[in-house]
């Protein structure tokens, strides 16, 4: 599926991979880190905000992989379920911080921790701290070679994919990109060996699928995130992400509205939500489904609640031109 990236690539090619990058919060990283229990007795991933429960997971480690069941789960603490299910079930990335501290004091190995750190970093435009994030995935990554080789692979990619984005972030497209491109073949690289050894992980299948979807693959994409069903509400958030870009409004809508049937009332599949219901004229619903995503504003960084607010303003103003249009037709 990957091939390599020459210096003569299609600039607008190479920018998509660096730009999938360059948003972990929505993209790439958010997928390596959506972590929600599935098991171990709670039936949806919204019951990890509940303490209690997480209480109880220290005999059943094994259990906490959204990933995988069975002989292929892997150990993970529960306080690396916790701060996942802040970020991406609960969508509480002011909360988010203290409790990536706990996950990456229990499991200083874990890489997708530090994946996290660096989407959280991203979202607060501290690219220092993005920087430190890379090397530590990668020196993760490494670290698990010898006892989870298919997940040292893929956070390889994950490690140089983030490298590449920081060389164009500090540097530039015009300079960055020639620098970026041997990490960004590196990143293309280590998902390909991935993807050949477990072609149906879906770890692995969402951050393919993630980065099909940012070179506008989109049948290639949605493939990926049929395919990796587990944990649902980041398939389905996937799958609404691609049919959204794919003009399919309604199957977009349909995804998307399964991922709000879990418990996980993330504020930013009510925006998914509201942008697919302005794209099918119905300005009424959508503003509601603003409105939803913003009452949640005191979890979210300012920049992400100012753009949702202007989103919200324009369809807006489009449901009161509709009202008058309407109100002109009946005269």
């Amino acid at each position: 599926m990957f091939g390599q990236v020459s210096r003569g690539a299609n600039v607008s090619t190479v920018r998509n991979i660096v730009q999938t990058l360059r948003w972990p919060l929505t993209l790439t990283a958010s997928v390596g880190v959506a972590i929600a229990l599935q098991s171990t007795g709670l039936a949806n991933p919204g019951s990890l905000a509940n303490p209690e429960s997480l209480a109880n997971l220290e005999s059943t480690r094994a259990d906490i992989d959204p990933f995988r069941t069975g002989a292929d789960a892997r150990d993970m603490a529960p306080e690396i379920a916790r701060a996942m299910n802040t970020f991406f079930c609960r969508g509480d990335y002011v909360a988010l911080e203290q409790q990536l501290e706990a996950a990456r004091s229990v499991a200083p190995e874990e890489p997708m921790v530090y994946v996290a750190y660096s989407a959280l970093a991203y979202m607060n435009e501290d690219y220092d701290t993005i920087r430190e994030m890379t090397g530590l995935t990668l020196d993760a990554a490494a670290g698990i070679k010898d006892e989870d080789p298919l997940r040292s692979h893929l956070y390889t990619g994950v490690g140089n994919g983030m490298r590449a984005a920081t060389i164009v972030v500090n540097e530039g497209i015009a300079v960055g990109l020639p620098q970026a491109l041997p990490s960004i073949n590196t990143m293309f690289s280590e998902f390909r060996t991935a993807q050949n050894m477990a072609p149906d992980d879906s770890e692995v299948n969402f951050f393919v699928g993630f980065i099909d979807l940012m070179m506008t693959r989109h049948d290639r994409a949605l493939t990926q995130f049929q395919t990796a069903s587990s944990p649902q509400h980041m398939a389905d958030w996937g799958q609404a992400l691609t049919y959204r870009d794919m003009g399919q409004y309604e199957e977009g809508l349909a995804a998307i509205e399964r991922a709000l049937s879990s418990s996980c009332e993330h504020p930013e599949h009510y925006y998914l939500q509201a942008q697919l219901l302005r794209k099918l004229n119905r300005y009424e619903d959508s503003v509601a489904a603003f409105d939803r995503s913003l009452a949640s504003a005191d979890m979210m960084p300012e920049g992400l609640v100012s753009q949702i607010s202007r989103e919200r303003e324009r369809t807006y103003n489009r449901l009161q031109a509709a009202r008058r249009e309407t109100a002109s037709a009946q005269q």
